[in-house]
């Protein structure tokens, strides 16, 4: 019976939203609850009949949430930008429904097929699509991974002429369902279909698989959203009979595009945590520092390698500093206050978010600022707050770590606490920041994040003494590059 999954996971979702809308429901609680629905259901579905079982992985569902609400923030925005339902009234509104239904999904697909195309042959649109595409499983959450870019395009050029032409609501909901719910999420969905009767003509999971293909040979093609008619008039329709896909998602070759587009989200998720941290009000400041920090290891694709318990609240970190990703990273697992070299207080954007962060900020060669920001230390810890100290005072490539500098440690001792060591290495050597040597900030950023993915080990230890160099010897001792032996 599994040749008859497809179909009804396809037809369900619109018949519910056309029963929604004829009961006097408003579109956007039609919509919002069928995609609901259908997804949960897909879901349930990924876990009872697996197209692969070894997909089922829940590594990337903080990262895939994150997507997610972006994505309805983004469709929400353009749905609230476009015109009237009414259109410029060109719309064959006195056709049977069905009828409409069809003349829909061949338009809009073939405003979507192009799109679609244009996304993976334009360098600099490629770099917002591979988002779409990073993730090496497929699974139904992966559709809603989408930059605003992407959605921006596709719905311009699907969703957008049929509201122009003056299409009803029953005909924008089906074409919204079908193409979001049905040939989207299910697309994606790691269930287990027999669609080898419609894989000809529909576009099916069996055939977005190859187009997630890392081959570009087999990714650059099956790109229609619903139907295969303009991948086969176009000359891009696949589907092997004789093998299924080997492996899906994108290459690690090193590309400037993809750095470009992520220093754009950098910057934007930047500005958003500043508007709120804007509002001063402590304890939402410390949860939007942590939220900043699952987000930049989402949207700059840092894969976290993790090693021990996480401290508890109230604790002194202290970590080697390789770059300016540690503190992104850091900020993803736990809730700390940072203290900083003085200039970073004066960089672009980043300087005022650290300082509406309640950053402590200091200057290593100053006494005087050096003791102001032990007593900063000091009256966080007593109000149980962590704070995070880089005791080597700037970024080191390594190997090994610079001379650790003892303020904190004297601090701690007289405070009678220990401290909790952290190592942290990257998989590249050339990941790590030191400057001036390496350059500009946003030149080693383009360099760093140009590549698929950037792996960080983090070594959580047991909490020690605070002594020096006991605490700087066990740092350099757990310091390795990811995956050596």
């Amino acid at each position: 019976m599994r040749w008859l999954l497809f179909p009804a996971l396809t037809v369900g979702p619109a018949a519910l939203a056309l029963y929604g809308l004829r009961q006097g429901l408003p579109m956007p609680a039609v919509l919002g609850g069928t995609v609901a629905l259908a997804v949960a259901l897909q879901l349930l579905l990924e876990r009872a009949l697996p197209y692969r079982r070894e997909w089922n992985s829940r590594l990337l569902l903080q990262s895939d949430l994150l997507w997610l609400g972006l994505a309805l923030i983004t469709s929400r925005l353009l749905d609230a930008a476009l015109p009237a339902r009414s259109g410029w009234g060109l719309w064959p509104s006195s056709w049977p429904l069905v009828l409409q239904a069809l003349l829909a999904i061949l338009l809009a697909d073939l405003g979507h097929y192009w799109a679609h195309r244009a996304l993976h042959g334009v360098p600099w649109l490629w770099s917002f699509h591979q988002v779409h595409h990073g993730p090496d499983h497929l699974y139904t959450l992966n559709f809603f991974r989408m930059h605003p870019v992407d959605i921006v395009l596709k719905t311009s050029c699907n969703l957008a002429p049929l509201v122009l032409l003056g299409a009803g609501p029953e005909v924008i909901a089906i074409w919204s369902v079908v193409s979001g719910v049905s040939a989207g999420s299910l697309n994606h969905a790691n269930i287990a279909l027999d669609t080898r009767w419609l894989d000809g003509w529909l576009s099916t999971p069996a055939l977005h698989r190859w187009h997630h293909s890392q081959d570009p040979r087999e990714g650059n093609t099956n790109f229609g959203n619903v139907t295969m008619l303009y991948d086969r008039l176009f000359g891009t329709y696949l589907r092997p009979r004789d093998r299924e896909v080997a492996a899906v998602g994108v290459d690690g070759t090193p590309s400037r595009m993809r750095a470009l587009a992520r220093l754009g989200a950098f910057a934007g998720a930047t500005c958003a945590a500043l508007g709120v941290l804007a509002l001063r009000w402590r304890p939402l400041t410390v949860r939007v520092v942590r939220l900043w920090g699952r987000s930049m290891i989402s949207l700059l694709g840092v894969e976290l390698e993790l090693e021990g318990p996480l401290p508890p609240q109230g604790s002194i970190i202290v970590a080697n500093h390789r770059s300016y990703l540690d503190i992104p990273a850091l900020a993803s697992l736990v809730t700390s206050l940072f203290v900083a070299k003085q200039e970073v207080g004066g960089w672009p954007l980043l300087g005022r978010a650290a300082s509406l962060a309640e950053t402590i900020f200091v200057r290593r060669d100053d006494p005087g600022s050096r003791a102001r920001a032990l007593r900063a230390v000091q009256r966080a810890l007593h109000r149980r707050q962590t704070v995070t100290i880089f005791p080597e005072g700037t970024t080191f490539g390594g190997p090994g770590v610079l001379p650790f500098e003892p303020g904190c440690f004297r601090l701690a001792s007289s405070m009678g606490m220990p401290v909790v060591p952290v190592a942290l290495e990257y998989g590249r050597a050339e990941d790590a920041w030191t400057d001036p040597d390496d350059g500009t900030f946003v030149g080693h950023f383009l360099q760093c994040l140009s590549h698929r993915k950037v792996r960080l080990r983090v070594v959580f230890g047991a909490p020690l003494e605070p002594d020096r160099l006991q605490v700087q010897q066990w740092i350099e001792a757990h310091l390795r590059r990811p995956g050596a032996a």
